[in-house]
C-alpha cells in the first residue's frame, strides 16, 4: 500500500516563517520532498493557521495569497465535512488533544491517511490503528 501522507501546519509554518530554533531549513527540504506528491494532504485548516501566523509575522497580503496559491497547486486541499468534525469530537474526548489537532486528526483518518506528520504530537504513536504519528523534524 502507498503511504498516503498529512502534513500539520506546524511543519508549513516554520517553513514560511524565520524559526529561532533552527526548524526553518529541515522543515523546507521535507515539504520539497512532498509537493506534487498525489498521495501527500492538508487541509483548509492548515492553510488558514499558516495565514494567520503570516499575518502576525508581518508578511502583507500579497506575500501570503502567493504562499496560499503555491501551497494549493502543489498539494492536495482537503475540506472539513460534518463527518470530520463528529470524528475530531470523538477523538479529543479519547486522546484529550486540543481541539485543532483534533480536527487535524480526523480529517487525515477520514480521508485514509496512514502517516501524519507533526512536531506537536508524540512521535510513533498510532492513531486509531490506522495513523502512525512521524515527526519529520526527526527523520
Amino acid at each position: 500500500m502507498t503511504n498516503r501522507c498529512f502534513i500539520d501546519s506546524n511543519i508549513f509554518i516554520y517553513a514560511y516563517t524565520d524559526d529561532p530554533e533552527g526548524r526553518t531549513e529541515k522543515s523546507i527540504e521535507f515539504l520539497q520532498k512532498h509537493l506534487e506528491n498525489q498521495k501527500t494532504f492538508i487541509s483548509t485548516q492548515v492553510i488558514n493557521e499558516l495565514s494567520s501566523v503570516l499575518y502576525k509575522n508581518k508578511k502583507n497580503f500579497k506575500q501570503i495569497l502567493q504562499i496560499v496559491d503555491e501551497i494549493n497547486n502543489s498539494l492536495n486541499v482537503l475540506h472539513i465535512s460534518v463527518n470530520i468534525t463528529k470524528k475530531a469530537i470523538e477523538l479529543k474526548e479519547k486522546y484529550k488533544y486540543s481541539w485543532w489537532d483534533s480536527l487535524l486528526l480526523a480529517t487525515a483518518i477520514e480521508n485514509n491517511c496512514n502517516i501524519y506528520y507533526t512536531e506537536d504530537l508524540q512521535a510513533n504513536q498510532i492513531i486509531e490503528n490506522k495513523m502512525r504519528v512521524i515527526n519529520p523534524l526527526l527523520i
